[in-house]
């Protein structure tokens, strides 16, 4: 019976070797699952950030980009004005050349009939 008894507790403490020997080796997968989900983790925090900083980066172009372009359209609308008056002064400068001219042909006929 003693000897039996030997027997069983020896088993046991075989089984039990068996499953604490399982259960390390379980753990050590769990470990090392652990720290290839902590590494994915870091890896696409810095994957957030760096996307975080082209967006923010991007959106201060944008804004930049938004800012010249009403600076240009500013100054495009004030060189049209410019324009446009230059364009008024040329038809009246043109009137007048075309005055003087019609002035200047009257008085050169009336020299060519008057020749004192």
């Amino acid at each position: 019976m003693m000897y039996e008894n030997q027997e069983a507790y020896k088993l046991k403490k075989k089984e039990f070797q068996q499953e604490e020997a399982k259960f390390k080796a379980q753990e050590q997968d769990l470990q090392k699952k652990d720290t290839q989900i902590q590494e994915s983790l870091i890896e696409f925090s810095t994957y957030l950030d760096l996307n975080q900083k082209q967006m923010k980066k991007s959106d201060e172009n944008i804004q930049k980009l938004q800012l010249e372009n009403a600076e240009k359209e500013i100054e495009h609308d004030k060189k049209q004005r410019i324009l446009k008056v230059l364009r008024e002064k040329a038809k009246r400068i043109e009137k007048q050349r075309i005055a003087v001219q019609k002035y200047h042909d009257f008085l050169e006929e009336v020299r060519s009939n008057n020749p004192d």
